[in-house]
């Protein structure tokens, strides 16, 4: 009997990531699989990205935790201060050494990703794959892509981001045959644009928090003609992972803060700035970065570390970038033989469950729904 197929839809983190625990399922569970990059070469952009505590056993089982243990630093809080230095508090994190006896880490993206790469054998890689449209019946999956190119499997998961054409191709067919929630018809909402970077290695003895054993995010929540976040936290390697962003709806009337920071804030007894009117940072996309980072780059540093443009100015290039942040929470996640993990569907896949790797869970309750639980059981 023919092993499944698997078509994986994005060679990001959450596809790499559910690459990995393909590749670690036991011989006789074996499937065969395929990712689909739509982009020409796998460049990884972001700075930072922490992992919560509970995944760490996750990562040990799929054997890739000594590495991202080496390319990270343990986590203890959030560190949040007002644009003039006062304080507005702390997060606490450090449940998770108490509560999964590990902190949770923070790392480079980048790092990350290539630390997944590493373990994904390259052949199973293509790259300059757009998928346009995606089919799908009783005997299988099809994925179209622009090079006239189409890829035939069993299953097919969409990890290729917020703006997925996976899941286009899912939703446009579950409308049409009335099975799509009025929630998932709306648009995607861009609420931050943010310029985030790593710097180059720095001195120890102008940024202290190089020092520390177990870091801490700083964060600061600014700005009176243009609301803005900023956070820092410290690397390995003497570096720094750095972001700088805003609302990109505060002109509508919303205020510097989301409902859930809104929340949030309260929980810890904060103060939240209500009914405050923005310009809108919306108006950085037709901005450049450079344009961006001059905005910022005389700003002060509350935490005593010089100015947020010292921390430009010590970032190459080609590790800044501009991001989008999306606001929406999709209703379906799968259709048939398909699943959106990740940023296809904001459900935040590439890593989960405590010690039982998300590739079976998924495989299998996708393969029941097709007919295919006989061959994958």
């Amino acid at each position: 009997m023919s092993r499944l197929q698997i078509l994986i839809a994005g060679g990001g983190l959450g596809g790499l990531a559910m690459a990995v625990m393909l590749e670690r399922l036991p011989e006789h569970k074996k499937v065969d699989y395929l990712i689909l990059e739509r982009s020409t070469f796998l460049n990884p952009i972001g700075s930072a990205i922490s992992l919560h505590a509970s995944v760490i056993p996750l990562l040990k089982q799929l054997g890739i935790w000594s590495e991202i243990e080496k390319a990270s630093k343990p986590m203890s809080h959030f560190s949040i201060k007002r644009e003039d230095g006062s304080d507005l508090g702390t997060v606490d994190f450090a449940y998770g050494q108490l509560d999964y006896s590990f902190y949770g880490m923070v790392l480079a993206r980048p790092d990350l990703h290539e630390i997944l790469l590493s373990h994904v054998p390259p052949e199973k890689i293509l790259t300059g794959k757009r998928i346009v449209s995606t089919t799908q019946d009783d005997f299988g999956v099809s994925c179209h892509c622009a090079d006239s190119t189409i890829y035939h499997g069993d299953i097919l998961i969409g990890a290729d981001g917020a703006y997925s054409a996976v899941r286009q191709s899912l939703y446009k067919d579950l409308r049409a045959h009335g099975n799509l929630p009025r929630q998932d018809f709306s648009p995607i909402k861009l609420d931050q644009v943010v310029v985030v970077g790593i710097t180059s290695p720095l001195n120890p003895l102008e940024y202290p928090m190089l020092k520390e054993d177990v870091c801490q995010f700083r964060i600061v929540l600014g700005g009176r003609d243009r609301a803005y976040t900023m956070w820092m936290v410290p690397l390995t390697d003497n570096r720094v992972a750095w972001s700088i962003g805003g609302r990109s709806d505060a002109l509508n009337g919303s205020s510097f803060w989301s409902e859930s920071q809104e929340e949030a804030t309260t929980s810890f007894g904060l103060k939240a700035h209500q009914n405050s009117r923005f310009p809108d940072w919306g108006e950085a996309e037709s901005e450049s970065i450079e344009e961006i980072c001059d905005y910022m780059r005389t700003k002060p540093n509350p935490f005593g570390y010089g100015t947020y443009g010292d921390l430009i100015d010590r970032t190459p290039k080609h590790l800044i970038s501009r991001v989008m942040f999306e606001e929406k929470g999709f209703r379906t996640w799968y259709g048939g033989r398909t699943v959106l993990i990740g940023d296809a569907c904001h459900k935040s896949v590439p890593f989960g469950g405590q010690g039982k790797p998300l590739s079976r869970m998924v495989i299998l309750n996708t393969a029941r729904r097709s007919g295919l639980g006989e061959r994958y059981n």
